[in-house]
């Protein structure tokens, strides 16, 4: 974690928490950052990841910073959401999360299947 704090070190606040952005609840911090940023403040980040790992909190979350006016900066993988070409590598980065993260989670899920042949 001290690495990516090194890496904000130039931002006016930064909120950090040791949860997991499997999801984006439970995530108090995340929750302080998204209700203090203001009109046409950037919000930055390390890594897409750290974030929220699934499609669903991660538009959930730009959504309330559009709202809010807000701009999303990646920096480890170059978004920067005011630009046409940042939202569209946001979108094809937020899936590809979300995939890595069900393929962590496939082998946990347990030989219970159910099928049905016709």
């Amino acid at each position: 974690m001290e690495l990516q704090l090194d890496r904000l070190a130039d931002c006016e606040r930064s909120y950090h928490e040791k949860a997991s952005a499997a999801s984006a609840k439970n995530r108090p911090e995340l929750q302080k950052a998204l209700d203090f940023v203001r009109d046409e403040d950037i919000f930055v980040v390390t890594k897409l990841d750290r974030l929220a790992r699934s499609v669903v909190d991660l538009a959930g979350i730009v959504l309330k910073l559009e709202a809010k006016k807000v701009d999303l900066v990646v920096l480890d993988q170059w978004i920067d959401t005011t630009t046409m070409y940042g939202r569209l590598q946001f979108n094809i980065l937020a899936a590809i999360g979300e995939f890595e993260r069900e393929l962590i989670r496939e082998p946990w899920k347990g030989e219970s299947r159910t099928s049905l042949v016709v």
